[in-house]
């Protein structure tokens, strides 16, 4: 690939993927799951209220879409005198959105999902959870009519704790 293609060219599937995940949720807890027992996890940084136990936390990247902007101006300008001009054309402005990440922590207690971020964080109760859909490389909770794509490192774990829990 030269520089000017490199520069200007198209982006290539490679440079659209999604940021890869490092998963912290510990083996024995899978095997755990798997077995069909949900483990108690210990959350440090999150404040749990009596009674309540974690059973997930793993990294996380929350998807939410940014509105943008694009603006082109066609015409030109002409410069009459010293600090005078007449611009001619006009300026079109097409809006679009393009997908935001942000990075956190996912937690799934017996109360509670947790999504843990400097921005776009969420904290709901699990009796508002309307629907789940997992994927291999995520999960979409939806609650009420509010809904969150998560990209975690396996999207069957998180569907596993939930489907056990409620």
């Amino acid at each position: 690939m030269g520089l000017f293609s490199f520069l200007f060219g198209k982006k290539t599937n490679q440079q659209q993927q999604f940021p890869q995940i490092q998963s912290i949720y510990p083996q024995g807890a899978i095997l755990k799951l798997q077995s069909g027992v949900l483990p108690t996890i210990q959350a440090d940084k999150l404040i749990l209220s009596a009674g309540e136990k974690c059973h997930f936390v793993d990294r996380a990247i929350i998807v939410t879409e940014r509105k943008c902007r694009h603006s082109k101006r066609n015409g030109g300008s002409f410069r009459i005198f010293s600090g005078a001009y007449y611009h001619t054309g006009e300026t079109v402005s097409v809006p679009f959105t393009e997908p935001e990440y942000t990075n956190g922590i996912f937690y799934i207690t017996n109360k509670r999902i947790v999504f843990v971020a400097q921005k776009n964080g969420f904290d709901k109760d699990i009796k508002k959870l309307t629907a789940i859909t997992p994927y291999s490389d995520g999960i979409e909770l939806q609650c009420g009519d509010k809904t969150y794509r998560l990209l975690v490192p396996d999207g069957d774990v998180p569907k596993h704790v939930l489907d056990l829990i409620v």
